[in-house]
């Protein structure tokens, strides 16, 4: 229901301006996500990094923390860790966005990269918490805590 109606709405306002970045990034992040077509919502994505990218002359990658954020997740749901990678790690060298470190722990531990993993983990709580963000916060110590107990167990 309520998605639909936002989905409609952010393509109205890109028929008024199409490289509204903003509202391409946040289109892109509601498709992939809520809506549950990451493939189109990655159109989206690099469309609107390739558009920030541009206008801060910044090569390939946008210095926008959330919209890489944004981009490298969709590119993990798509099933391009490598990408995925490239613009997490962008990400959290250019803010301190606590989605980005959770984000890039699960497509490092899905890259058998469990030590950097669980960093990224710990830094995305600690982030979650000091942005007050208690819905993060609780999701990544859950599952910080279910990587640490599999760990413990004898193989």
């Amino acid at each position: 229901g309520q998605y639909s109606v936002a989905e409609k709405y952010y393509k109205q306002a890109l028929q008024i301006n199409p490289d509204n970045v903003e509202v391409l990034n946040n289109l892109a992040y509601l498709l992939a996500v809520k809506l549950k077509h990451p493939h189109q919502g990655l159109s989206y994505a690099e469309k609107s990094n390739q558009l920030a990218a541009n206008a801060q002359q910044a090569g390939p990658y946008a210095h926008d923390p959330n919209l890489l954020d944004t981009l490298g997740w969709l590119r993990y749901l798509t099933g391009d860790t490598e990408g995925a990678v490239s613009a997490l790690e962008r990400s959290t060298r250019y803010g301190s966005v606590s989605t980005a470190y959770y984000h890039l722990a699960i497509v490092r531990n899905k890259q058998g990269h469990r030590t950097e993993a669980e960093d990224d983990l710990r830094k995305a709580i600690s982030l979650a918490q000091s942005q007050n963000n208690p819905k993060l916060q609780k999701k990544a110590t859950a599952l910080l805590s279910q990587w640490t107990a599999h760990a413990a167990k004898p193989g």
